[in-house]
């Protein structure tokens, strides 16, 4: 669209007041997601990341720009602004990080310089792991000194994200623990979740 303004020029010395009229031409900004988009983080674990891109595509022959603008502090993007460069696209990722347990379904808006804002829906769920051991408490009987008595110990991970434990053995020095190699699925973790 077409704007005009008006500038008020103030010489030193003169008392009379100069006005300058500025007129700029801001192209119509034309951009796009692709029909029915859902960013859709899924279930995510409290203090975990998730993350999810989109495409925005600019459908104007001139250079476009945009601003995100998300309703929860718990998002963020990879370019929370930017250009798209003429019938070009970007890929922006969107990043839930939550605190506490909460669900999202929100409108993640793009404000289109010069264009109408593109609106497309977020949803989200966040939840606590809900991890528990199958035993209270490990009974190693007598150990003479010098050898060593093993015991297996269960997590169980009841909920449909990820979890972490934490075990603080400070205390007990001679213990440790080991992750057999079968105890876990390669196809889920790359290396060894045990550190």
């Amino acid at each position: 669209g077409r704007y005009k303004y008006v500038m008020e020029v103030h010489t030193k010395g003169e008392t009379k007041v100069k006005t300058v009229t500025l007129v700029t031409d801001i192209p119509k900004g034309r951009m796009q997601v692709a029909k029915d988009t859902l960013i859709d983080l899924g279930t995510a674990a409290v203090g975990s990341p998730t993350a999810q891109s989109v495409t925005l595509r600019n459908m104007a022959s001139v250079e476009g720009q945009y601003a995100v603008r998300a309703a929860s502090k718990m998002l963020k993007c990879t370019s929370a602004f930017g250009r798209v460069p003429p019938k070009g696209s970007a890929q922006i990722e969107v990043e839930l990080m939550a605190s506490s347990p909460c669900e999202l379904n929100e409108m993640l808006t793009f404000q289109i310089r010069g264009g109408r804002p593109v609106k497309v829906p977020l949803k989200a769920k966040v939840v606590v792991p809900d991890l528990h051991y199958e035993t209270n408490s490990l009974d190693f009987g007598p150990v003479i000194v010098g050898a060593s008595a093993k015991r297996d110990i269960t997590i169980v991970n009841g909920s449909a994200v990820q979890g972490h434990t934490v075990m603080d053995l400070a205390e007990f020095r001679d213990v440790s623990v080991e992750l057999a190699r079968e105890a876990w699925n390669s196809d889920q973790y790359p290396r060894c979740p045990l550190e």
